[in-house]
């Protein structure tokens, strides 16, 4: 019985981190975020896992701000 209840308990944390993360996230489109939402609120553990598998993929690295030009000539 205390470990169906710890499961539970865990699902649920999970569930809403992912809905936390994804309402956090810098993704402003709705046309992105609420497709994940109805997968994370419809199927709470599947898509929390899912969801984070594949946040991994789609988030970009830093873009360097400061990019020298070397292709001058001083003169």
């Amino acid at each position: 019985m205390f470990l169906l209840s710890f499961l539970t308990f865990l699902s649920v944390i999970l569930w809403l981190w992912a809905i936390m993360d994804l309402l956090k996230s810098g993704v402003k489109n709705p046309n992105f975020r609420m497709p994940w939402l109805i997968l994370i609120l419809m199927f709470p553990i599947i898509g929390s896992i899912i969801y984070f598998q594949l946040k991994k993929n789609r988030e970009l690295p830093d873009q360097r701000k400061f990019a020298p030009d070397f292709t001058r000539i001083r003169g």
